[in-house]
């Protein structure tokens, strides 16, 4: 099964405008599984991310590329970060980390002498020529840093120490930006403190009668939210969600008492879930 396939499929057959929530949509375009279907079809959704620069950044993105879309709020964007039904119970707000956006998003930078360079941070990188007309946001390397962030963390920190032992691009640009000793790479880990909400209050503030797509990339936390499938205030026709592990048998039993089919699609390599 692949996930775009089934999506235009569907959505080829709707007499009205396809609706989505997207949890975790970072800024718009970043291995972005949605991107494309919003401003080929004019989707109408809720975009919602954890990180105030990212979502900021999908707003510009979008009020570029489809200027109407965001004017008559076809499309809206909410910064929060989404937490289980439980975790709720507790406080409204709640400390989030994710890595400083200018040491993993390059800016394009020219001397006096028209040699370019890519900055990071404050280290610069030479760009060869053939690179020069190149994005450097669309051709970045680190770009997956960016969906780096978490409530945990700890798990923001090991990722930084990771990238710097690869053996790659990414590795060698890591490691002059980051360095190799463990205790600098705090100064590159920003703190936020934001809005914590569940599914279920993002299907509340999106005012849709109906939603065909649940779209998340939570960085892992996409399994715990969907234990919670029993208690969604609504049925989405489709929920496509990351879990680079798989998922459980006992979560495998909860879509199918929700009444709905589960598997990994071909393309996407995420869980896909149809409600039958």
């Amino acid at each position: 099964m692949k996930f775009n396939e089934k999506i235009r499929e569907y959505n080829n057959q709707l007499e009205r405008p396809f609706t989505f929530i997207q949890a975790g949509c970072n800024d718009g375009f970043m291995a972005d599984p949605i991107h494309n279907l919003i401003i080929e079809y004019g989707w109408h959704g809720l975009l919602v991310d954890a990180d105030s620069c990212y979502i900021a950044n999908a707003y510009d993105l979008y009020a570029k590329e489809t200027k109407k879309l965001v004017e008559d709020s076809r499309l809206n964007f909410f910064n929060a970060g989404i937490v289980t039904l439980d975790e709720k119970n507790g406080s409204n707000f709640r400390k989030f980390y994710s890595i400083v956006p200018d040491a993993i998003r390059p800016k394009l930078i020219m001397n006096n002498e028209n040699s370019t360079f890519w900055l990071y941070g404050d280290k610069l990188f030479p760009v060869p020529d053939h690179y020069k007309d190149v994005d450097p946001i669309r051709n970045n390397c680190l770009d997956y840093l960016q969906g780096i962030g978490s409530f945990d963390y700890e798990f923001v920190l090991m990722h930084i120490d990771n990238v710097t032992k690869k053996q790659d691009v990414s590795g060698n640009i890591s490691r002059e930006i980051f360095t190799t000793d463990k205790k600098e790479h705090y100064k590159f880990v920003k703190t936020h403190f934001i809005p914590c909400m569940t599914v279920n209050d993002l299907y509340s503030i999106s005012n849709f009668d109906h939603v065909d797509l649940l779209q998340t990339d939570l960085e892992t936390w996409d399994v715990k939210i969907m234990e919670d499938i029993a208690e969604f205030s609504f049925k989405p026709k489709f929920i496509h969600f990351e879990a680079p592990g798989g998922i459980s048998k006992a979560l495998y039993a909860k879509f199918i008492s929700a009444g709905y089919s589960i598997e990994q699609t071909e393309d996407s390599r995420d869980q896909l879930a149809i409600l039958k």
